[in-house]
């Protein structure tokens, strides 16, 4: 049981850079075409960086999300839909 939590993380990040592949060419060329300053860049690229902890921190925290039809409780559990 202990590997699910570390494949899922490995998922994860590899999700996360395919998008920030395809984010951060879109962010150059939303900072040209609409004449942003440079900081928006910066800015853009900032928090796709403090963003990879979080998606690490909740993809080994909550393993099940995403894997199913499981759904988050205001309590933090995992409920399964699945069973009736």
């Amino acid at each position: 049981m202990s590997e699910l939590p570390i494949r899922r993380v490995l998922w994860v990040l590899l999700a996360y850079a395919v998008g920030a592949a395809m984010v951060l060419p879109a962010l150059d060329w939303l900072q040209r075409v609409l004449a942003l300053p440079p900081l928006f860049g910066t800015l853009a690229r900032g928090g796709m960086l403090l963003g990879v902890p979080l998606a690490i921190l909740i993809a080994w925290r909550y393993p099940e999300l995403g894997a199913g039809e499981t759904t988050l409780l205001d309590d933090g559990a995992v409920r399964d839909d699945t069973r009736r």
